[in-house]
């Protein structure tokens, strides 16, 4: 596998860019002002690859409308979406929901790309991801939403059907994986992070939808929790930041 070079736009918007295929998911510039890190064109990605953009769901923290436009700049651009994010019908889009997978091969001279997906435990779907040899998890919402003062039925129901979906990545082995880490969880944050490396790991972890709280990297750190999956995991700390795999 020769590098991938994955970047931290927002919240839990990445671009990774792989020997063929540039991979954008749950992309939304947020405050973020052209030529601002973060803030992301067509124009800016390279036409020798492909582009596929990822939209996990609708909430207005992972989707951006916007995407319409970009056909305009890139006619070859691959959209798959969660089958309820309001983008109109159009060329080379897939919407997506449930335990959905394809293959595209018809990309003459590039890695063929595979994509399948979990339905979410709160809207939409979790992406799993093949490009060529490079191998990602993109948790979208996917997460265990455990949160201290809500009925205990209700939080037991949420992480028993976690825990289903993550049974369907028992033994498998990613080369990156996106989860999230949020700490309005309060000490519930690493609840979906521990739900996945009990049944597959991942080369690189990047955490997200810590809304800009950094600290929560700290908090991670120092959580004797986290010592089964701390070595893999990627400290981010701003937008437009870079990390090469």
């Amino acid at each position: 596998m020769k590098h991938v070079q994955v970047t931290y736009l927002n919240h839990s918007g990445f671009l990774v860019e792989t020997e063929g295929w540039n991979l954008l998911f749950d992309y939304f510039p947020d405050d973020a002002a052209p030529g601002e890190p973060g803030y992301l064109t067509p124009e800016q990605l390279p036409r020798d690859k492909g582009l596929a953009v990822f939209v996990s769901h609708s909430h207005h923290d992972h989707f951006y409308a916007g995407l319409s436009d970009w056909r305009k700049a890139r006619p070859d651009l691959l959209l798959f979406c969660s089958s309820e994010t309001p983008l109109p019908p159009a060329p080379n889009t897939f919407p997506m929901e449930g335990d959905a997978g394809m293959q595209l091969t018809r990309e003459t001279g590039r890695p063929p790309l595979q994509v399948s997906t979990l339905p979410s435990t709160d809207l939409g779907v979790a992406f799993l991801v093949k490009a060529g040899d490079f191998s990602l998890y993109h948790a979208g919402d996917l997460n265990d939403w455990y949160w201290e003062g809500e009925p205990e039925a209700e939080n037991a129901a949420m992480s028993a059907a976690y825990a289903a979906q993550m049974e369907k990545l028992r033994g498998l082995h990613f080369d990156a994986a996106f989860l999230p880490m949020d700490p309005r969880q309060e000490q519930d944050y690493l609840r979906g992070m521990l739900g996945f490396w009990k049944v597959c790991r991942a080369d690189a972890v990047f955490p997200m939808h810590f809304w800009g709280n950094y600290g929560v990297f700290d908090q991670m750190e120092a959580d004797s929790r986290a010592v089964c999956f701390r070595g893999a995991v990627r400290r981010i700390s701003h937008r437009g930041e870079t990390f090469v795999l």
